[in-house]
């Protein structure tokens, strides 16, 4: 038996289209596995609504994006709940290179022994952490002092 991993984080995001193209640009392993706009019935309530999405990302684990609504405006939350997306990557360097060439604010974090890792801005909303584990040492990967 498998434990049990993370497969999707649903987000909304402001410009579907611009958030898309730039995660690909960003993560060029990763692809488009679906985009769709349709009525859905919402699990819980009884207005059904019309919704632009996508899934982005691998076989094994994807970004599941949506615009807003009924094409409504896109409200940032001023105290989010959601912070950012860890996306552990093999070159961090090639990461912030492509991050710059597209225009999306990056900031590398301190130096760890175990690890490297920066903060991408993908689009209003979405901030992912990038970390490129130097180790096979878990304990040393997941240090935190």
């Amino acid at each position: 038996m498998t434990a049990p991993y993370v497969e999707h984080q649903n987000i909304t995001v402001p410009n579907l289209s611009a958030t898309i193209d730039a995660l690909l640009a960003l993560f060029p392993a990763w692809r488009l596995r679906a985009r769709r706009r349709e009525f859905i019935q919402p699990t819980f309530g009884n207005r059904p609504f019309e919704l632009d999405w996508a899934h982005v990302g691998t076989e094994h684990s994807y970004l599941a994006l949506q615009a807003p609504p009924d094409n409504a405006d896109f409200i940032p939350n001023p105290q989010p709940y959601f912070s950012h997306l860890g996306i552990v990557v093999t070159d961090l360097a090639a990461c912030l290179q492509r991050a710059e060439r597209l225009g999306l604010l990056a900031k590398e974090s301190p130096p760890h022994p175990g690890r490297r890792r920066a903060y991408v801005q993908v689009a209003t909303g979405l901030m992912l952490e990038l970390i490129e584990y130097q180790t096979e040492d878990q304990a040393l990967r997941h240090s935190y002092s």
